[in-house]
């Protein structure tokens, strides 16, 4: 955090349960910077220096604990108000323009919410997330080293652990994708316990697929056509990506990944007070 010294006079901060996220306007173009939330004393510090004249907006699950600590101007932000103006704002970046959409927020837990051209709202949520992943992953893979666990179920395969339809329908010819999942898990016993790539594998699957599902049921409900994804779990994560892209094409939905998604709170609570 060296370096800087003027930030206009406004930063957008989203403290999260896991991460912190932080924007700012300087000498003409947006700054993203994000922090683990142990830094929270040191980026306080900062903070309290290089913008004691200005104002911080913050939002997010720690956005109160870290405001108490701020010497300074600040002023809290609805979390669900700052995702879905940041969401519009990167779109925008990216030159989609769209009436309404499913917001899909996958840090620590997900969130799920309907954005439209004048109005949103959080429409549901689950506690599965990257939280989950590094959580259940350091309990698989003895580490809870969240790139450690990516490369780890890059290099597995979720067929060998999960029980898929096709497994259980072998001889019968039925409705549905064989591919599908029966049973997360299914095929581990004492006689079957695959190798620790291919339990990580699994294990990112079944995140991505319970995600989807309830993704997929919002999106029915609203009858939008575009879901848009965002948050921690996504960064440098294709794999993930990839199992939720999937999903949303076999239901003909259009999946957008936004490069910033992870700072979609910070910079909606900066643009919220233009």
């Amino acid at each position: 955090m060296k370096g800087v010294a003027i930030v206009e006079n406004k930063i957008g901060v989203d403290a999260g349960g896991s991460l912190i996220k932080m924007v700012y306007y300087e000498s003409g173009h947006y700054h993203f910077k994000k922090y683990n939330i142990n830094e929270m004393h040191r980026l306080v510090n900062w903070l309290n220096i290089v913008n004691k004249h200005g104002t911080t907006f913050l939002t997010g699950g720690k956005a109160k604990q870290l405001s108490e600590k701020l010497s300074h101007k600040r002023y809290l932000v609805d979390e669900f108000h700052a995702m879905a103006v940041g969401s519009k704002c990167l779109l925008e970046e990216l030159g989609e323009r769209i009436e309404d959409y499913i917001l899909i927020s996958i840090g620590t837990g997900t969130s799920i919410y309907y954005v439209s051209s004048d109005s949103f709202e959080r429409l549901t949520g689950t506690g599965l997330g990257g939280g989950t992943f590094i959580g259940l992953g350091t309990i698989l893979a003895h580490t809870s080293s969240y790139h450690f666990l990516i490369d780890c179920a890059k290099k597995g395969e979720a067929s060998k652990v999960d029980l898929l339809v096709k497994d259980i329908y072998e001889y019968t010819q039925i409705s549905i994708n064989g591919d599908l999942t029966a049973a997360n898990f299914g095929k581990i016993d004492h006689s079957n316990i695959p190798q620790i790539e291919d339990q990580v594998a699994a294990l990112l699957q079944m995140i991505a697929e319970n995600i989807m599902l309830l993704a997929i049921h919002m999106a029915n409900i609203k009858n939008v056509k575009h879901l848009v994804f965002v948050g921690g779990m996504l960064e440098g994560n294709e794999t993930f990506q990839q199992i939720l892209a999937s999903f949303a094409k076999s239901v003909d939905l259009k999946p957008i990944f936004l490069e910033k998604g992870i700072f979609t709170g910070a910079l909606g609570a900066l643009k919220i007070n233009d």
